[in-house]
């Protein structure tokens, strides 16, 4: 599920289908460490870095055309809903039996709702990386 997330947002330039405006410059590094490693070594961290995300990305927008027309949208629901759809879609795959977690071997149960923000934070890391891919590109000579 993770590869048409990744395409999605690597292939659109400012050219044809819209740019973001304001995206804060950071490295994802450290906070995709501490999520992911975190709870092994200490407790979940999850929420403190959201509370972060909110600081940053609070103000920034992303402008698309749509129907011929200029629209913009916050990207922190851009982040949220995308998650939401993600943590829809492993529900309907597990529902039909694309893949089985533990918990529903012998039942179909719902994926823990906790997951939807770890996706949301997944679609934050990648916007982040390949926002800071796509601005170095553009300063250096990278031959095709």
């Amino acid at each position: 599920m993770f590869a048409p997330l990744l395409d999605h947002i690597a292939r659109p330039s400012c050219a044809h289908a819209g740019c973001s405006t304001r995206v804060p410059g950071l490295r994802p590094e450290a906070s995709a460490r501490l999520h992911f490693r975190g709870p092994v070594l200490y407790s979940d961290f999850r929420w403190y870095i959201v509370a972060c995300t909110l600081g940053l990305y609070a103000r920034t927008t992303v402008t698309y055309i749509a129907l011929h027309r200029k629209r913009s949208t916050p990207l922190l629901l851009s982040f949220v809903l995308i998650g939401f759809f993600i943590w829809l879609a492993e529900n309907i795959s597990t529902f039909f039996g694309v893949w089985r977690y533990p918990n529903q071997i012998g039942a179909w149960a719902t994926v823990h709702i906790g997951k939807w923000s770890s996706w949301s934070l997944l679609v934050i890391m990648t916007f982040t990386i390949v926002a800071n891919l796509k601005h170095i590109k553009a300063h250096i000579h990278v031959p095709e």
